[in-house]
């Protein structure tokens, strides 16, 4: 369709293609959260890296969307959950001048890291996080655990929240017989 048809097309069809539905109440719908049962060597393709940080820059991760390749096998012998995404963070600078407590002396935050660093295949040596980095991740395949976590938080409103949240870590490289 050249843009002679689609300016056509678009003159056309006007404001009245959307049939009317009435949607009713939404006041009593409350959002359910489908959450991944703890699971351990989950094949996951990273879809997207970003870079993750508080205000102030003090505290970053990478923020990983992550696409679970081959589902999860249920003690029924099914698979559920081919293709659901899981959200991943790896810490990679914690400010030395702020965080001030022995885990960050001793470079605990980074342990993480190291096992991402060699999942993908990476240099531990001469890691560089930037954008290009990042970049780079995307449609790589790791191995990694999920767990659950509950997640305390207060809202904007002032309501204090509880929500059970997936947790992604122990990433690994994945195995030589299923890079085929």
């Amino acid at each position: 369709m050249d843009n002679k048809d689609l300016n056509g097309y678009i003159k056309d069809s006007g404001f009245d293609v959307v049939e009317e539905v009435n949607i009713g109440s939404l006041s009593e719908l409350k959002e359910e959260r489908s959450i991944i049962p703890p699971s351990k060597n989950v094949k996951l393709r990273i879809r997207k890296a970003t870079n993750l940080q508080n205000e102030d820059g003090s505290y970053r991760m990478i923020n990983l969307s992550l696409a679970i390749e081959d589902g999860i096998l249920m003690p029924d012998g099914s698979k559920k959950f081919k293709g659901m995404v899981v959200w991943g963070k790896v810490t990679y600078f914690a400010d030395p001048k702020k965080y001030t407590k022995d885990f960050f002396l001793k470079r605990q935050h980074l342990t993480e890291l190291k096992k991402f660093v060699l999942a993908i295949g990476g240099d531990i040596a001469s890691i560089k996080i930037n954008d290009e980095f990042l970049r780079s991740l995307e449609n790589q395949v790791v191995v990694a655990d999920i767990r659950q976590k509950m997640d305390k938080f207060t809202a904007k409103d002032g309501t204090e929240v509880e929500n059970t949240i997936n947790l992604v870590q122990n990433y690994r490289a994945l195995p030589p017989e299923s890079m085929i």
